[in-house]
């Protein structure tokens, strides 16, 4: 409304002043409308990519992101996604959808672009067969214009101009003009203009809500960190609340527990056994305060919001991490190495690395 009322200080006659109006609108609004397409359109694509459909899809998919830096050799990097995984989890989901922004961007703006050309020019046609009150004629048969101020005001109803200044080339000539702001505001949608990281978050708001009670099975990761190795949780991401006599608890493919550096038996040492090993072999955790609980009873020393350890899915690369950074692992966490660890500890990475891929090319996620 404060440009409204600019407008209107200024003294613009009726033809003017719609121009002024909706130059004004496609200023203010293309952009907006035209990341919430985009958001919308990345989204639609991603709710059956295997990343957001399956756990071990998008495991595998984090641990792509870590073979690519053990390969590049950047340990430092590395050893902080592995401590920081919720982080790790965003920076990767993040790079995901902005290659898919990527892959988007100039098809959605040409379709927004060509798309509301027709909608004006439609518009304009219709209106020069009107005989009074054209702006409002204009604005009112025009879907797109939604927060304009009302077009039958007297102020510009472009009765004294005549029908032609819709649908003709003279010298003031309200559609040219239009289509001319379209151009000048289409011009400044640019890659570089797109904030990334409000984008995957908008995308990721969608996918959870418009798949809520689907049955569809599209439903992102939990992500809620395991308090023992450090591993986020494959449960659907509304599994705390989902069930309504009994909330499920969160569950996990397991790393070694010392992997992350989070907690440490009396020893003071990295350990390799996993989660699932340590309750097989019962071992107690220790705990912040120093109490001791086995790890057959994890769902009581975190009542109420893990499940016990269990065999489930075997995480190659983390063992072959832990077995084969020992001392930049020591350095990391300033902790002794370990003294005693697993043979089957000793993967080799090319095998794991051909595995990974073979999955996600199977569920289409591609990844660089």
């Amino acid at each position: 409304m404060y440009q409204y009322a600019q407008i209107l200080c200024k003294g613009y006659k009726a033809a003017d002043f719609l121009i002024a109006t909706l130059d004004n609108w496609l200023k203010d609004n293309y952009v907006l409308g035209f990341s919430e397409e985009l958001v919308h359109e990345v989204a639609t694509l991603f709710q059956g990519q295997g990343w957001v459909q399956s756990a071990q899809t998008m495991q595998a998919t984090l641990d792509k992101d870590l073979i690519q830096l053990i390969r590049a050799k950047d340990i430092k990097t590395l050893l902080d996604n592995i401590s920081n995984p919720s982080l790790h989890n965003t920076n990767v989901t993040t790079r995901l959808i902005k290659t898919k922004v990527q892959e988007c961007f100039d098809r959605v703006a040409t379709t927004i672009y060509l798309n509301i050309k027709q909608c004006i020019t439609t518009t304009a046609t219709a209106t020069s067969n009107v005989n009074v009150n054209r702006s409002a004629q204009f604005v009112g048969t025009n879907s797109l214009v939604k927060n304009l101020p009302k077009a039958d005001d007297a102020i510009m109803n472009c009765n004294e101009q005549g029908p032609l200044i819709f649908s003709t080339s003279r010298s003031l000539n309200i559609l040219s003009a239009i289509l001319d702001s379209l151009k000048s505001v289409q011009s400044k949608v640019k890659p570089s203009g797109i904030d990334i990281l409000d984008i995957a978050s908008d995308v990721l708001e969608i996918i959870r809500n418009e798949t809520q009670d689907s049955n569809l099975g599209v439903i992102p990761r939990c992500g809620q960190i395991c308090p023992m190795c450090g591993c986020p949780c494959t449960k659907d991401i509304d599994h705390i609340s989902s069930s309504e006599d009994d909330e499920i608890p969160h569950d996990t493919y397991h790393q070694p527990v010392r992997l992350c550096g989070r907690v440490y038996d009396e020893s003071k040492k990295l350990v390799g056994k996993s989660c699932v090993q340590s309750t097989i072999d019962n071992v107690k955790l220790v705990l912040e305060d120093g109490t001791k609980i086995p790890y057959k009873q994890f769902n009581k020393a975190f009542p109420f919001t893990w499940v016990i350890p269990h065999v489930n899915q075997n995480l190659p690369l983390r063992e072959y991490i832990f077995a084969n950074f020992q001392v930049d692992l020591a350095i990391y966490y300033n902790k002794p190495k370990c003294s005693s660890i697993p043979r089957k500890y000793f993967h080799d990475i090319n095998d794991i690395a051909r595995q990974i891929d073979q999955l996600l090319m199977g569920s289409n996620v591609y990844y660089s």
